[in-house]
């Protein structure tokens, strides 16, 4: 449990030690988010009459996190093993100040699947209460100072709505991309009974591919399945009922009360191809840094390092990856369709660019450098179109 301190805007990093020393990889920068909220509930509005995104300010309550992974690979908290005995814990702060009022180690425990926690329904009857409206741009928490409230007037399909003055009327978009990026809405239930949740949403920036939420409710997944939401492409806005592959709408009981509702950007289906991907990246990374030692970075183009004899399996280690990344592709194709996305052409690429040396082992130094440096170029386009969640 933390919050933030002084004037700085960024999210604060830790190092994190457990009896002297990093549990493991990524312990050593983790990252707490600075939260935000709107300084006004009403918007902003210009001499002419459109509305713009009330100013946004820190919280500055305590929060509290668990520590988990930021690049969103894995998406459920870390893990961490004590033996009995006694422990010391170390945090400190690799990039700006903050407080902790409290650290606490929990159990795990396992979140059930949907089958198993809709048994506990069945005895509760269904609410004939009036339907929870939740407008996208009156989200009370963001977990990043540029997921503001926003204006689209070219249809009338979401509300409110004005064709000739800009009114806010949704949150999200490319501002909303990263993995872990979340915004919290508040809300009241006046009867205790079983409800469903329904979205209204447009996702047409990551082209013929699907983006990904976890839904958490009061701070907890609700069941397994509410770690992948999956968003379809949708040039349009629509309003989809949150439901299983085969249209089996989920439900979900609330109590009586003030409840909270918060959506996390993530990789979901995708968080195993970007991690296949970085081992791919990492192998042809090893594979460049043995050219230069015997090359330079800046290769005597007339001359032939007989590259293909001097490394070990270097052909070898051309064709694996290139097979790797081909298989990868076909994946990627499968989740999302044959055209696949721009991820899938991004990768198909770096799969030509490795059969090109490969049918070509006599290609200059120089060369070679050409086509890596291009490789790494697409491996950018295929590791940003993973990561991003618009």
């Amino acid at each position: 449990t933390y919050r933030h301190f002084g004037e700085s805007s960024s999210d604060i990093y830790i190092d994190f030690k457990i009896d002297g020393k990093n549990p493991f990889a990524g312990c050593e920068k983790m990252i707490l988010r600075r939260l935000w909220v709107n300084k006004t509930k009403e918007a902003q509005i210009d001499d002419e009459g459109n509305e713009f995104a009330p100013e946004q300010i820190p919280l500055e309550d305590f929060t509290s996190q668990s520590l988990s992974d930021s690049m969103g690979i894995i998406d459920t908290p870390y893990s961490f093993a004590f033996p009995s005995g006694k422990h010391t814990l170390t945090v400190s702060s690799v990039e700006g100040i903050v407080e902790i009022k409290e650290v606490k180690l929990l159990h795990i425990s396992k979140v059930k699947k949907y089958q198993d926690v809709v048994k506990q329904y069945k005895k509760n009857n269904n609410t004939k209460a009036e339907p929870i409206i939740l407008q996208g741009e009156d989200a009370d928490v963001k977990s990043g100072s540029s997921i503001i409230p926003l204006s689209d007037n070219s249809t009338p399909n979401i509300v409110p709505n004005n064709p000739y003055k800009s009114v806010l009327n949704y949150i999200g978009g490319t501002n909303w991309a990263s993995s872990g990026d979340f915004i919290t809405w508040n809300f009241n239930v006046k009867e205790d009974g079983i409800y469903k949740i329904a979205f209204r949403y447009k996702q047409a920036d990551v082209i013929n591919a699907a983006t990904y939420r976890q839904l958490f409710i009061d701070g907890q997944l609700p069941f397994e399945e509410a770690k992948n939401i999956k968003f379809e492409y949708a040039r349009n806005w629509n309003l989809v009922d949150y439901s299983d592959s085969n249209g089996q709408v989920y439900e979900f009981y609330f109590t009586k009360g003030n409840h909270e509702l918060t959506l996390a950007a993530t990789l979901g289906e995708t968080a195993d191809f970007y991690s296949r991907l970085s081992d791919i990246v990492g192998s042809i990374g090893e594979l460049y840094l043995k050219i230069v030692m015997i090359t330079g970075e800046t290769p005597d183009k007339n001359r032939d390092y007989e590259l293909f004899t001097q490394i070990p399996n270097f052909n070898e280690t051309l064709q694996e990856n290139e097979k790797n990344l081909l298989k990868l592709a076909l994946d990627m194709e499968k989740l999302n369709g044959k055209q696949g996305g721009q991820c899938v052409a991004a990768l198909r690429n770096m799969v030509r660019v490795l059969r090109n040396m490969i049918d070509n082992n006599c290609l200059k130094p120089s060369l070679i450098i050409h086509c890596l440096k291009t490789f790494y170029q697409s491996n950018k386009r295929a590791s940003h179109s993973m990561s991003i969640n618009y």
